[in-house]
């Protein structure tokens, strides 16, 4: 493997400033656990889960915990995965599945959402945060069991994407939209016909193979191809995070997706969710100066 493939990267402190120069590399990099548990720490929910010996059935005991003990005993608690709805509880998928479990927004399960923190600086500056779009672009948790490998693929809609492991050991192998393209390695063919050719891979400046372990932070900027080996099982939190940086790379990446005919009115219109953040951050401005106002008028007069 070439010099450029790393598997820990990224020290030092991290604000919005910083991630967002990094986003403009167009490379991904990640965040080791050192860092990551100062400069991206998931409030109560990681913390709960550090401290408990099974963090699977931690899970499971969070799911319950606004719920009537008797009842949840009496009729265990699906998982909340949207793609494979009821399929599973936390034991039948322990005891047997190899069901990637990638689709459970946080919002739906009030006792984990209660716990999760997401860093303030990430939270201020994404778009996507303060302008309703329902479970689209909501933080998700992901189960995935070992051994278990997703071919390689870009997450559509112009955004970045991060992701937090707090089980397990996974291997991830990244490269830009961009460089995929002069490659070869893209999303030309079908999923059942791609493979990830290593020596392709190798010759691209992109190109980034990462072992992640628990506390580890992934950052994907948008297009980024990605391949995923689970090793060991493993509990994720991802999200989605959208501004104003890297604006010609973002359209690059709806404008592929419509090649590809994979273009979703919501998902992908950055164009749109532009709009709808400058509309947001107006009404805001206009609240702040009402209310300056006001103050003003309201305060005691100066004694001369």
């Amino acid at each position: 493997m070439s010099a450029k493939s790393s598997t820990k990267v990224l020290g030092g402190a991290l604000d919005a400033a910083r991630f967002i120069s990094l986003l403009e590399r167009d490379v991904a990099f990640a965040i080791p656990h050192a860092n990551a548990r100062i400069h991206w720490h998931l409030g109560a929910l990681e913390t709960t889960l550090e401290k408990s010996p099974d963090k699977f059935w931690a899970l499971d005991a969070l799911l319950g915990s606004l719920t009537d003990r008797r009842e949840a005993v009496a009729a265990p608690r699906s998982l909340p995965d949207q793609k494979l709805k009821g399929r599973h509880t936390m034991a039948s998928w322990l005891a047997h599945s190899d069901d990637k479990l990638l689709h459970w927004p946080i919002r739906l399960s009030p006792r984990i959402d209660q716990l999760l923190r997401l860093p303030e600086w990430l939270v201020d500056a994404n778009w996507l945060k303060p302008l309703g779009y329902g479970d689209t672009f909501d933080t998700k948790l992901q189960l995935v069991p070992a051994h278990r490998c997703t071919i390689y693929h870009r997450d559509y809609g112009g955004k970045d994407t991060w992701m937090k492991l707090l089980l397990g050991k996974v291997l991830v192998a990244c490269w830009s939209q961009a460089d995929g393209a002069r490659h070869g390695l893209d999303d030309n063919l079908p999923d059942s016909e791609r493979s990830l050719d290593w020596e392709r891979f190798r010759r691209m400046e992109s190109a980034r193979l990462f072992l992640l372990t628990k506390g580890d932070v992934l950052v994907m900027p948008a297009g980024t191809y990605h391949y995923v080996y689970t090793v060991q099982r493993k509990i994720v939190v991802a999200g989605d995070f959208l501004d104003g940086s890297c604006w010609e790379r973002r359209l690059a990446v709806v404008a592929r997706d419509k090649a590809i005919g994979v273009y979703d009115d919501k998902c992908d219109d950055i164009e749109g969710i532009k709009r709808r953040w400058e509309q947001w951050q107006a009404s805001r401005r206009t609240v702040s100066r009402a209310s300056t106002s006001s103050a003003g008028k309201d305060a005691a007069p100066s004694v001369a």
